[in-house]
């Protein structure tokens, strides 16, 4: 990921992998791996002032609609890492915004790529660019950037393993969703045990289709297209709010 013309537009953030951050094989696991992407992304709009601070008063919110993960290797346990993020562009009401992180040798570890909408926080539905939005957005546009999220994903016919999770109150954000976080950690929960043993992520792609809210009990489903392939979804009231496809190959 190259360096956006204006320093503004471009965020680093390091991070140690912890104990409470690794999986069974003592490396960061995916969940962590996300995670700390998305905290530098939110410590970035903090300092450019459209964080969630500057636009609740507006009723306006960023929502995440897609997103793409890609993982070469899982630092370990230890390791000292560094998130770079910067937004790349809009299509239409989208914008987008990428992601990598680098090990101390400066590396890549993995990347990811996002697409965002702005909601109108009262209304649920997408909000028109306000003008000092619009013209931060015109400043992002690059000719570099991470291949965009997929439009389209596998669809999920026949479940082979479902998960029921309840959405409590540590699961909500601010504005008393379900955080996007625990959608896709429920949907890796829900994979076969020899996978997630044996096996590392190579890809993982999710699609936000909905919301969920405190007590809500959401179902988390998979199934297997070809061997490593599987198809997720996250369901409510039997209504599908969110989509995901999974790549994974054998530990080396």
């Amino acid at each position: 990921m190259g360096h956006t013309t204006d320093p503004s537009l471009f965020y680093t953030e390091r991070h140690r992998v912890r104990g409470y951050d690794v999986d069974l094989h003592k490396r960061a696991s995916i969940p962590t791996i996300i995670q700390m992407m998305h905290d530098a992304a939110m410590e970035h709009v903090l300092k450019l002032g459209l964080s969630a601070l500057e636009l609740g008063p507006l009723n306006l919110g960023w929502v995440l609609v897609r997103q793409e993960l890609r993982v070469l290797r899982q630092p370990e346990l230890g390791e000292t890492v560094e998130v770079r993020t910067t937004p790349c562009g809009r299509d239409r009401a989208f914008a987008y915004r990428d992601f990598e992180l680098l090990d101390h040798q400066g590396r890549t570890c993995a990347t990811m790529a996002t697409t965002w909408l702005l909601m109108d926080t009262q209304s649920r539905r997408i909000a028109p660019y306000p003008d000092f939005i619009a013209d931060w957005i015109a400043r992002t546009e690059r000719e570099e950037h991470l291949p965009r999220p997929a439009k389209t994903l596998p669809s999920l016919t026949e479940p082979q393993i479902e998960k029921t999770f309840r959405v409590d109150w540590y699961s909500l954000d601010f504005n008393r969703h379900l955080t996007n976080f625990y959608y896709q950690k429920w949907m890796l929960e829900a994979l076969p045990l020899p996978v997630l043993e044996t096996q590392r992520l190579e890809r993982y792609c999710i699609h936000f289709n909905g919301e969920s809210f405190l007590d809500d009990t959401l179902s988390a489903a998979c199934q297997e297209l070809e061997p490593g392939e599987f198809a997720h979804a996250v369901y409510k009231n039997g209504k599908e709010i969110a989509s995901g496809w999974s790549k994974w190959l054998p530990i080396s």
